[in-house]
Formats: structure tokens, C-alpha cells, sequence
């Protein structure tokens, strides 16, 4: 359903509102409106932030030796509506993840220099929730963080390491393969074989990740456990299986937004520069209301692309090799 400009600005009584009806499934079509129109503010307060991130990234750049993977996502609308249904005490004004920010740093060293820069400005941001320190029970691990905005716009910024966001895309293209268990990374689905796997991965990650001699015992455990579900295997084939459109998407003057959509194991890319987001983004809407999986992101180019959302891009390479130089 397209969005339109709404008389006034949407109030937090409308948001909150409009969130009440997506719960309990009586939204009508100007719940639709406002939604969408949250969206586009959301949209809108993510560039302004991402701006802020890469100038303390470009501060930091010879501390960091190599340039972070910075990366930004609008949730999408099934995704908004889920999360609302699952969590009925939350509020619509109050979703912090809507606007999402995403940097993934070369180690543990590179964030740590990140994060202490960004809280010792004035960057507004504060530590939402630090699951380094205190991993979720399904083995996640990264640092988030929230910037609310004079707009009341909250926008979250992730920060984790090449490894952590491994394990996080892998997980995610699981949940593609792996869909008659759920998702992954809800309640239900733990205590599955696949949820065991990687809570361990996970563990021996960190090992390595401080340069700790890793568990035998735990290393038998994950080859066990992936030799029973193959995991690795059915992500590595739907890696291949997956088709890449248009070479001439390697062209870095074409534009910086991408519409990814998966159908049938095939990917299809559309990518635009700012004359073309109005158009990309009705695009995704039809495919978001005809229930079909599909994203539009920002990235600068291809390469960055593929590193920063490779579980749409089937690319878990990294994690899979973690798994194979386990046997060695």
C-alpha cells in the first residue's frame, strides 16, 4: 500500500495507536498511512546518523588500519508487524530498531577504539544493550546502541566484529533453509539441534577471538552436531545455487541503493542513485505487500554489498570456513 503525506505530522498517541491495530489485526488503511510515514521520518533521521558514524570512522582510520563496513537498514514492514504481535507491551513509538545502523569492525581491538570515541563525545548515543559482555542465550553477540533523535526517531547502531557478523548472516540464512523451525532467532525455536550449533559456534568463536586455545570437547560437539543437520553444506549450496544478475551492477556510478529479492534461489538485484528511490521504493512495497522476500538497503558499492548483508547474497564463506578449519 503506497504511502501519502498526511495532514500533520504523526503524534505518538497515532503511533501507538496505529501499533495497537497491527497487533490485533483491525489496522485499516490510514494505519498503513502512518506507518509508512514513520518509515520516511525513520528513513530520513538514518542519513543524518550515518553521516555522524563515518566521520568518527574516518577520525579513527589510521587507528583502525582498515576502513569499518558501515551498512544501513530500514525494517522492513512484515517485520515491524511481527515484532509488534510478539512483543504485545511494545509500544510503536518506542521500537528502537527501525532505523538501524550497522558497522562491522576487522577485531575486537577495532571496536573497542569505535565505541570508546563514540562515548566519549557527544553523539547522544548510549549502550542499549551489550551482549559481548553477556551473550544471548542463542549465542548472539554484538554491541547495540540508540540515538534518539529531536524528532523522537530512535535510531539503533550495531556494532560487532567480522566473526560476530559470521555467525549473525549465517544464522539468518538458516533461517531460510531451515523454515519449517522458525526463525532462529525467536524463543520458540531454541532447544533445536540447529539452535545448539550455534549457541557452541558461537562459544569458540569467542575463544579464538581471544586468542584462546580452543575446547577439543567443544569442537566435537559442533562437528557432531553439524554432520547430523548438515548445516554448512545447505548454506554453502544455497550460496551456489544463488544466481548474481547484471556484471554492470559493479559499476560504482549507478547509485548507492539496492533492491534485493529472493525467489526461488535466485537472487535479483535493482540498484538506483537518488533520482531512482522513490521508484525502488514503491518497487519494494509491492513486493513487501505481495508477501515476496525482498530488501532495499544503502551501500556504497558492490563489495560492500556483499560484505555487509551476505545473507542475501548466500556469501556465509567466512563462518563455513571457521567450521572447516575446525577438522584441521
Amino acid at each position: 500500500m503506497c504511502s501519502r503525506l498526511l495532514a500533520s505530522p504523526v503524534s505518538t498517541n497515532q503511533l501507538n495507536r496505529t501499533g495497537k491495530a497491527f497487533r490485533n489485526g483491525t489496522e485499516t488503511t490510514e494505519d498503513f498511512h502512518v506507518l509508512n510515514e514513520w518509515r520516511e521520518r525513520c528513513s530520513a533521521e538514518l542519513s543524518n546518523v550515518r553521516t555522524h558514524v563515518n566521520q568518527i570512522i574516518r577520525s579513527l582510520e589510521i587507528e583502525l588500519k582498515r576502513e569499518a563496513i558501515v551498512s544501513q537498514r530500514l525494517k522492513r514492514l512484515p517485520t515491524i508487524i511481527s515484532k509488534l504481535k510478539h512483543f504485545p507491551r511494545m509500544q510503536l513509538s518506542t521500537m528502537q530498531d527501525i532505523a538501524g545502523i550497522r558497522v562491522v569492525f576487522r577485531n575486537s581491538e577495532d571496536l573497542s577504539r569505535f565505541l570508546a570515541r563514540i562515548q566519549k563525545g557527544k553523539s547522544g548515543f548510549q549502550v542499549a544493550r551489550d551482549y559481548i559482555k553477556e551473550p544471548a542465550a542463542s549465542g548472539y553477540r554484538s554491541i547495540h546502541l540508540i540515538k534518539t533523535m529531536n524528532s523522537k526517531v530512535k535510531v539503533e547502531l550495531q556494532i560487532r566484529t567480522q566473526i560476530q557478523h559470521a555467525w549473525a548472516t549465517t544464522v539468518e540464512t538458516s533461517d531460510v533453509l531451515f523454515s519449517h523451525e522458525g526463525e532462529y532467532k525467536r524463543d520458540h525455536s531454541i532447544g533445536t539441534t540447529r539452535s545448539l550449533f550455534f549457541q557452541e559456534v558461537s562459544k569458540l568463536m569467542a575463544m579464538y577471538e581471544r586468542g584462546e586455545t580452543l575446547d577439543q570437547a567443544l569442537v566435537t560437539t559442533v562437528l557432531d552436531l553439524d554432520q547430523e543437520i548438515t548445516l554448512t553444506k545447505r548454506v554453502r549450496d544455497f550460496g551456489t545455487a544463488l544466481t548474481i544478475v547484471n556484471d554492470h551492477l559493479q559499476d560504482k556510478n549507478r547509485g548507492s541503493y539496492w533492491l534485493i529479492q529472493i525467489n526461488d534461489g535466485s537472487i535479483t538485484l535493482s540498484r538506483g542513485a537518488e533520482t531512482r528511490k522513490s521508484d525502488l521504493i514503491q518497487q519494494y512495497t509491492k513486493l513487501e505487500e505481495e508477501g515476496k522476500q525482498a530488501v532495499l538497503v544503502k551501500v556504497d558499492d558492490y563489495e560492500s554489498l556483499q560484505k555487509a548483508y551476505p545473507n542475501y547474497l548466500g556469501d556465509s564463506s567466512r563462518f563455513i570456513n571457521f567450521i572447516q578449519e575446525l577438522t584441521y
